[in-house]
């Protein structure tokens, strides 16, 4: 089946640099040529859309329709819905240009045309399904892949593209990442670590091989880029595997070697939560009192406030969250931990009008709380219905009314 010529194929040829694989060297040998066999051949493992159960709880509970955006059925408009956290939405448009290319329902192990396009489509299908914590549809869906290595993932095994000059894979990096993680969704978490590890060694390789060639720097720092990002999904594995101290020296690694200032305080902050979590008392301590509040601003008093919940004190977890709230600072996470900590400290009515002075579109963790303190105050439901009325329109169909306790899951 051929495929169309890659727009600046010759600028872009970093990009698709891959370590060939021992079934596409074995189908070389074996041919003695290039050729249009296929091996890859996806489907989609669902024949319904994904419902916008925000819409579904506003119809409910204020009998209207929240506002969508009315989109075209390309990528571009994926992006866009993206952007605006409409992933549920998202999904479905992945869905009918899927089908549009023959890669619908029950066409998983059928031959198509598996292009750049298609791969790239695929992709964003995964990520997507990740994020809306789809795991059992997503393995059943990534499983017609494999282990990404067979012979047709690559331009030269492809005659259209061989014919070309082409050379490499055409699976995007994000597809190998989430092909890493998604077993940890499944009986046999552990089998992501060799997912990854592997990952990990070809993407050096690569590296390696783009050194050894004498590739510009801006296309070696773009792979470093992706060394980076593999780092960063290891570590989140070996967190979810409770290999917390490994899972922890990772992300202390990338800190110590990441030059920009912000995104190093930022690391930092991530590593205070992570300690916090696990119970690393002395960790917590020794970097919350590395971050500085000249780089990180109020993310540096968020922190502090952290520190000071580890110990209980929720009464100085409040003063530092509150000062932040005189800035007008927007991070949801600030005004929900503020109003934790007067809620522990017994400022039930305190906490839920800071809930509800909250400017921006309220998360699901605001959402619940406000239904939860609401609850403890005379106001009872009647506060979290005034929120959801007044925000619906700006929430992301990504939102899960039952987890914010708008309505009774199914």
């Amino acid at each position: 089946m051929a495929g169309a010529p890659v727009a600046d194929f010759e600028a872009k040829r970093y990009i698709y640099a891959w370590p060939e694989s021992s079934r596409l060297q074995a189908a070389l040998q074996k041919n003695g040529k290039n050729s249009d066999r296929v091996y890859t051949m996806p489907g989609l493992k669902i024949n319904r859309h994904f419902t916008d159960r925000m819409d579904d709880a506003s119809k409910q509970l204020l009998g209207r329709h929240a506002v969508r955006p009315s989109v075209k059925q390309n990528m571009d408009c994926v992006g866009q819905l993206i952007s605006q956290g409409h992933f549920r939405a998202a999904l479905n448009i992945t869905s009918q240009i899927l089908t549009s290319l023959k890669q619908g329902f029950e066409q998983a192990g059928k031959p198509s045309m598996n292009t750049v396009e298609s791969f790239e489509v695929w992709a964003c299908r995964f990520q997507l399904l990740l994020a809306v914590q789809k795991y059992q549809l997503l393995n059943e869906e990534i499983s017609p892949f494999e282990e990404l290595d067979a012979p047709d993932l690559y331009f030269q095994y492809r005659s259209s593209y061989a014919s070309l000059g082409y050379k490499g894979s055409m699976i995007p990096f994000s597809m190998r990442l989430v092909h890493a993680e998604v077993l940890r969704f499944t009986p046999y978490p552990w089998k992501s670590m060799q997912r990854i590890t592997k990952l990990e060694n070809d993407t050096k390789t690569v590296i390696s091989e783009l050194t050894n060639a004498g590739n510009p720097e801006e296309q070696l720092i773009a792979w470093k880029g992706r060394l980076d990002a593999v780092t960063r999904t290891k570590a989140r594995i070996l967190f979810f595997l409770k290999e917390y101290q490994t899972s922890i020296g990772l992300f202390h690694e990338l800190r110590n070697k990441e030059d920009d200032p912000k995104k190093s305080e930022q690391l930092t902050g991530l590593l205070v939560r992570m300690s916090v979590h696990v119970g690393d008392e002395k960790g917590a301590n020794r970097y919350a009192e590395e971050m500085t509040p000249q780089i990180s601003g109020n993310s540096y008093h968020h922190h502090k406030s952290y520190q000071s919940v580890f110990y209980g004190n929720y009464q100085n977890a409040q003063e530092c969250l509150l000062n932040i709230s005189k800035t007008r600072e927007e991070n949801p996470r600030i005004w929900n931990n503020a109003a934790v900590c007067m809620l522990y400290s017994g400022r039930v009515k305190d906490a839920l009008n800071v809930l509800c002075n909250y400017k921006g579109v309220p998360p699901e963790p605001i959402m619940i709380n406000v239904s939860t303190i609401a609850e403890l105050t005379t106001r009872k439901s009647e506060a979290q219905r005034e929120m959801f009325d007044r925000n619906v329109d700006r929430m992301p169909d990504l939102m899960d009314p039952a987890a914010m306790l708008l309505v009774k899951g199914s």
